[in-house]
């Protein structure tokens, strides 16, 4: 395209490019996305939402809902002036990696549960998030905690292990690799 072409279509250009993303984080402002409206997203195994509270408030919030859901712990990784990084580990020993991202007065905050994802544990802890905070009604803490770590049928837990599925690949060859 030309330079004079795209100057010609600059606002439309920059309009669709607001408008497209790998997901959405709420209604396009002038600055960016709106994290006034909270929005869910769940993409490449991490949960996301937004939350129109500073970053502390949500900080707090998150402690109390990782214990709601006996998620333990392990430790402040990282903070900094716009992120706030967490680890922790389930009942289960999966590892969980919480995320608090400082989004102007309002903040991001991002859950991976385990290697490959656990959508069903990252929204219960954003919805512990949430109604901590006082933004959704409020609601019992469940007996068992939401999860689905077998929801990766490709790697299950139960699948068979590599030292059955793959025993006897080498018998019968010579060491060049070729047939008897």
């Amino acid at each position: 395209m030309t330079a004079g072409r795209f100057r010609q279509l600059g606002g439309v250009a920059v309009a669709t490019t607001a408008l497209i993303g790998c997901r959405a984080m709420g209604p396009m402002g002038p600055t960016g996305p709106s994290l006034v409206v909270p929005t869910y997203a769940y993409a490449s195994g991490t949960a996301s939402q937004g939350f129109a509270h500073p970053r502390g408030e949500v900080e707090a919030a998150l402690r109390a809902a990782m214990d709601d859901l006996g998620i333990l712990r392990v430790g402040l990784i990282q903070a900094d002036a716009e992120q706030t990084t967490v680890k922790g580990r389930t009942g289960d020993g999966r590892r969980v990696e919480l995320a608090l991202v400082e989004r102007g007065p309002a903040t991001e905050a991002r859950v991976r549960v385990g290697l490959f994802g656990d959508e069903a544990l990252a929204k219960a802890v954003l919805d512990r998030v949430g109604v901590r905070l006082g933004t959704l009604p409020p609601e019992a803490i469940p007996s068992s905690v939401p999860s689905d770590p077998e929801g990766n049928p490709y790697f299950s837990r139960e699948a068979v292990p590599d030292s059955v599925m793959l025993r006897g690949f080498t018998e019968g060859t010579d060491f060049g690799g070729t047939l008897p």
